[in-house]
């Protein structure tokens, strides 16, 4: 997440959103593995 984030910064979670927004960064839970990315939704709806 260089530069946006480094390695050993503190981060504060928003649990309360409830949609995602494009090219915003989210926790996400992956095979019990917390992982801090970058989302953005493609022009079909998905997320990339």
């Amino acid at each position: 997440m260089e530069p946006t984030l480094s390695s050993g910064d503190v981060i504060l979670i928003d649990r309360s959103a409830d949609h995602i927004d494009d090219n915003a960064v989210y926790l996400l839970r992956l095979n019990g593995t917390l992982l801090v990315k970058r989302i953005k939704r493609n022009m079909d709806g998905s997320v990339w």
